[in-house]
C-alpha cells in the first residue's frame, strides 16, 4: 500500500512538471509570436467609441417616445419596483406597516439611482445629437469646396496635425491621370514610410466613388515604388471600390466624407463646427427651467392642493386608519402639507400684494 502511494505521487510530480514546462513553452512563445493575441480593453473601447462617431454622423440617436412617455415609463418602473419590494418585506416581516417603514429606505438609494441613469442617458442623446449636427454642417462645408485641389489642401492640414505624420508636401503630378477630377500630388511620411495621398470631388451625379478611381490609384502608387497610399473622397465609395482596395497588392486606406469629418473633429480644424458641441446654453437653460419649476411649486395657487391634501389625510386618519404606524404615517402626512400650504401663502404674499396694487387709486 505504500509502495502505491509513492508511486501516485511521483506520478502527481511528474504530471505537475509537465504542466508547469508546457506552461512556460506556450508563455514564451506567446511573448514571442503573439499567439492567441487579444488587444486590451483600452483598445477596445477606443475601437468602439471611433465606429460610434462614424455611426453618429450617418443618422442621429433617435427615440420615438416624447418626454411624457417617458416619463410615464419611469413611473410605471419605480411603481412597479416599489410593490416588489413592498411584498418582498411583507412576506419577510409578516406586518404591513413595518414592510411599508422598510420598503421606503431601501427603494430611496435605487430612486435616486434610476435618475441618475435617466439624467446620464438624456445627457448622451444629447451630445449624441448635437454631434450629428455639427457632423452635417462640416459634411456641407467639404461638398462646398468644389475642387479636388482645395479639398488636398485641407488633407493636407490634417494630416500635419496627426500624430505619425510628418513632410507632408506636393510632388509633380502624373500627366496621364489630368481629367479625371483627382489630384494624386501629395506626398507624407507615415512612421518615416513614403505614402501617396490622393484626393477626389465628385461630380453632380456622382453618388459613390467606383472602383476604376482606386485602380487608378494603385497604379500610380507602383509607378511611384511605394507601398501604401490614402485616398480621401468628399462622398461614398461604392462596394467595388473597397473590394478593390482590399485586395489589391498595396495598402490603400479610403477615407470617405464621414471619416473626412472625423479627422477634422481630432485634428480641431476650423472646418469642423466645436461650437455647436459646447453645453453653456443648454445647461443656462436647464438652470432656468430648475428655478420656474421650484417657483411653480410654491405658487398661491398650489396651497389649495396642498391645503385639500391635509384635510384628506385628516379625515382618512380620523375615520378609515387604525392606530399604529400607518395613522402615524398619515398624520405626519397631513402635518408636511398643511405645512406647505401655509409656506405657499406666506412666501407669495408680498409678492401678490404688488402685483393687485399695480393700479394708481
Amino acid at each position: 500500500m505504500r509502495r502505491a502511494y509513492v508511486f501516485t505521487a511521483v506520478q502527481l510530480a511528474i504530471f505537475i512538471r509537465d504542466i508547469n514546462i508546457w506552461r512556460f513553452c506556450m508563455f514564451e512563445r506567446f511573448k514571442r509570436d503573439r499567439i492567441f493575441h487579444i488587444p486590451n480593453l483600452a483598445k477596445l473601447q477606443e475601437i468602439r467609441q471611433k465606429s460610434r462617431y462614424i455611426r453618429y454622423y450617418v443618422r442621429p440617436v433617435r427615440n420615438g417616445r416624447n418626454e411624457f412617455a417617458k416619463n410615464i415609463d419611469f413611473i410605471g418602473f419605480m411603481a412597479a419596483a416599489l410593490v416588489v419590494i413592498f411584498i418582498i418585506m411583507a412576506g419577510y416581516t409578516k406586518n404591513p406597516g413595518r414592510a411599508l417603514l422598510y420598503t421606503v429606505p431601501v427603494i430611496l438609494p435605487g430612486y435616486f439611482l434610476a435618475i441618475r441613469i435617466k439624467k446620464y442617458l438624456e445627457s448622451e442623446r444629447l451630445a449624441h445629437k448635437k454631434l450629428w449636427l455639427a457632423g452635417r454642417l462640416c459634411q456641407e462645408r467639404i461638398k462646398e469646396m468644389g475642387s479636388a485641389e482645395r479639398l488636398t489642401v485641407l488633407l493636407s492640414e490634417m494630416l500635419e496635425k496627426l500624430p505619425g505624420f510628418s513632410d507632408v508636401h506636393s510632388i509633380r503630378e502624373n500627366e496621364d491621370n489630368k481629367g479625371l477630377n483627382m489630384i494624386m500630388d501629395l506626398r507624407a511620411l507615415r512612421l518615416g514610410a513614403p505614402v501617396l495621398v490622393g484626393c477626389i470631388m465628385p461630380g453632380e451625379g456622382e453618388s459613390e466613388i467606383a472602383a476604376d478611381k482606386v485602380l487608378t490609384f494603385a497604379s500610380e502608387i507602383k509607378r511611384l515604388n511605394m507601398e501604401e497610399g490614402i485616398l480621401a473622397a468628399a462622398g461614398k465609395f461604392s462596394a467595388e471600390a473597397r473590394r478593390a482596395a482590399r485586395e489589391g497588392k498595396k495598402r490603400i486606406a479610403l477615407i470617405d466624407l464621414y471619416r473626412l469629418v472625423e479627422l477634422s473633429r481630432l485634428t480641431g480644424h476650423e472646418i469642423f463646427p466645436t461650437g455647436l458641441l459646447s453645453d453653456s446654453e443648454g445647461t443656462g437653460k436647464r438652470r432656468i427651467m430648475r428655478q420656474k419649476l421650484f417657483r411653480n411649486a410654491f405658487t398661491r395657487e398650489k396651497a389649495r392642493g396642498y391645503l385639500w391634501a391635509a384635510l384628506v389625510m385628516m379625515a382618512l386618519y380620523f375615520t378609515v386608519v387604525t392606530p399604529g404606524l400607518p395613522g402615524t404615517m398619515y398624520l405626519l402626512g397631513t402635518a408636511v402639507n398643511l405645512s406647505l400650504a401655509l409656506y405657499c401663502i406666506a412666501s407669495n404674499k408680498e409678492t401678490d400684494i404688488l402685483g393687485s396694487s399695480g393700479r394708481k387709486p
